[in-house]
């Protein structure tokens, strides 16, 4: 809700499968994304855009994770930017 007051547009998904099936048909400038879903966390839904999508069409990918970042070590390439909950909406 803070990025739509900001003015941008918004899309959501319920988890990476889903954001997969809209990123095939979108063009986005930007996906954020959490690490905990179903279905498909978000270090696979990267990895599985980047298998399917133009890497010229692909947009930046900033992670949002729970887990921490150690534990994610080694896993995390390909993110512009990955941020540990609880995360403020001014760091974004």
């Amino acid at each position: 809700s803070a990025l739509r007051a900001w003015g941008y547009t918004v899309d959501t998904a319920m988890d990476g499968l889903a954001a997969l099936v809209r990123l095939r048909s979108v063009r986005y400038h930007l996906v954020i994304t959490d690490h905990e879903m179903p279905r498909c966390n978000g270090i696979e839904f990267l990895a599985k855009a980047r298998l399917e999508i133009d890497t010229n069409a692909l947009p930046p990918f900033i992670l949002i994770t729970g887990t921490p970042l150690e534990d994610l070590h080694g896993q995390l390439d390909g993110f512009v930017a990955t941020f540990a909950k609880p995360i403020s909406i001014q760091m974004l």
